[in-house]
């Protein structure tokens, strides 16, 4: 079974935000980023952890209590990214021979 996200729902901290802003691309552009910024964020919670500390910040939270799953409890993000292993042939699965052609 596929595990619930923790943390708060997405349309929870848009609400929030728009509430007091009017708009998430106000709220963003107010706060210096693309008006795109706070969407993609809300959307994709490690897109970008700059503007996920400034949502939070906002709210009144920690970036942990609104993303448990992309954060440490003492705030600092956990690193999303996955290290990549090359899928491309090696140069001798070329040159079936073991010489240039």
């Amino acid at each position: 079974m596929a595990q619930k996200p923790r943390g708060m729902h997405p349309e929870d901290i848009k609400a929030f935000i728009c509430k007091t802003w009017g708009t998430l691309a106000a709220f963003s552009v107010a706060k210096g980023r693309a008006p795109a910024a706070a969407s993609n964020t809300i959307r994709q919670p490690p897109y970008s952890h700059p503007m996920a500390q400034i949502i939070a910040k906002e709210m009144g939270k920690q970036p942990y209590d609104v993303w448990p799953d992309f954060y440490h409890p003492d705030g600092t993000p956990i690193p999303c990214r996955i290290g990549r292993v090359s899928t491309a042939a090696s140069g001798a699965a070329h040159r079936q021979n073991g010489v240039a052609a």
